[in-house]
């Protein structure tokens, strides 16, 4: 920080260096104040980051005028940062259209395309397009970590273990945490259970506010029906991410849900977890999932128009015929499975 300070110093246009000194919360004594509107919302984009104020930067970043590539992908990084894949993958898209040799943040692109619940033949073509796009480009631990992707969804394990390697020799600390998220899904369908946990706690030393590798590790743990071990890192997730991260919360749900005890102690917490990030689809299914088992029907049909009126997802069309269809009301639930299409 001391060397950020020193550039500033030197040089009070340093973006970067004054975007590193906002981040960590060091501004004291710096004068970071700049003429330039874009510019403005971008440290003030960064100040609300390094508070764990995400919605509040994705506001200021929102504000500016689209066309900017370094605001695309922080725009991009932070709706996948609170949950919101799908928006993430559109700013994400449309950074990668606009300048396909940048690399930064296209692991992120490629993790969203290969989700396996939303696999289509056109997310297939994106994804192999991706990652050629950027291997021809440069070489980089995103495109190893696109590779690695691809090859997993074509079943060539040994393949993508061997991208991610790859990928891990050219990062950071030689610890890239897309490619070892990756990497223990890989050993946890080869049963290798306790390589894939040491795996993830080595890297979250490295990377401590990374929501992936806790979820993966609850995965792993609830994988072996090692539901106390789960719940224990699921409450560490919630400590350093806050108590009140929406994406903690649903963790913690997802451990609640699994006993009768605690139901509504999910509810609850998915609730909450909603009221902060409206647009986490995965609380938002797990929730009706649970008014669903409660016979909560009105309530859920009241979150699910909600959604509707805001998220474009078929799923949430498909789920709010299902219960119109429980209350009696055919007409209505017919438009939603239309809607669905």
């Amino acid at each position: 920080m001391l060397y950020h300070k020193k550039v500033v110093d030197l040089c009070p246009e340093a973006i970067d260096s004054l975007s590193c000194i906002v981040r960590y919360g060091l501004k004291e004594g710096v004068y970071i104040s700049h003429r330039n509107r874009t510019i403005q919302a971008w440290l003030k984009a960064q100040e609300a980051i390094a508070e764990q104020k995400h919605y509040d930067a994705i506001s200021h970043l929102s504000s500016v005028p689209p066309g900017n590539l370094k605001i695309m992908i922080e725009l991009g990084r932070l709706h996948y940062t609170v949950g919101e894949n799908q928006k993430a993958a559109v700013y994400l898209r449309r950074a990668h259209h606009l300048d396909s040799n940048t690399s930064y943040s296209m692991d992120i692109l490629a993790f969203i395309l290969a989700q396996v619940d939303k696999f289509q033949e056109q997310n297939f073509k994106d994804l192999e397009n991706l990652a050629a796009t950027l291997m021809d480009a440069q070489e980089t631990p995103e495109a190893w970590v696109a590779y690695a992707f691809l090859a997993k969804c074509q079943k060539r394990y040994d393949k993508a273990l061997y991208f991610t390697e790859k990928a891990c020799k050219l990062a950071d600390w030689h610890v890239h945490p897309m490619a070892i998220l990756l990497r223990s899904l890989i050993l946890m369908d080869k049963k290798k259970f306790d390589e894939a946990i040491a795996e993830l706690r080595d890297a979250l030393v490295i990377h401590p506010a990374n929501y992936a590798l806790y979820e993966a590790l609850v995965h792993a743990f609830l994988l072996q029906e090692k539901i106390q071990e789960a719940r224990i890192i699921a409450c560490t997730c919630r400590h350093i991410l806050g108590q009140d991260n929406a994406r903690a919360l649903y963790l913690s749900a997802t451990l609640a849900a699994k006993d009768e005890s605690t139901v509504k102690d999910a509810q609850k917490l998915l609730e909450k977890a909603i009221a902060i990030s409206p647009h986490l689809l995965d609380a938002v299914f797990l929730l009706v999932a649970l008014y669903d088992k409660t016979q909560n029907y009105e309530k859920a049909i009241a979150l699910l128009k909600k959604q509707t009126e805001t998220t474009v997802n078929s799923r949430l069309h498909r789920l709010l015929g299902d219960f119109l269809t429980k209350t009696n009301r055919p007409v209505d639930a017919c438009h939603q499975y239309r809607l669905e299409r």
